[in-house]
């Protein structure tokens, strides 16, 4: 576990994230912890042309591993236009 929080606390974002071209979305859950919101507040930043959503009512992970259905349509409807 220190590991993991040492590697965490420590990650700096590359400067080559701001040149992609990937269409990138960022979701995060307006119930998690501030630093996880300004993170993915940084990553939007960083990322050109990148989306972010704020899950209303979900913390970490829940959308995904709570709302399985409801992820899959999300990421479905994301790369649909990609076929």
């Amino acid at each position: 576990m220190i590991r993991f929080l040492k590697s965490n606390s420590s990650y700096v974002m590359k400067p080559e994230l701001a040149g992609t071209t990937a269409k990138a979305t960022i979701l995060v859950g307006d119930k998690e912890q501030k630093t996880m919101l300004r993170s993915a507040e940084i990553l939007h930043d960083a990322i050109p042309d990148s989306t972010l959503q704020v899950l209303q009512q979900y913390g970490h992970g829940e959308f995904s591993l709570n709302h399985p259905k409801d992820y899959v349509a999300l990421l479905t409807r994301m790369v649909s236009p990609l076929r």
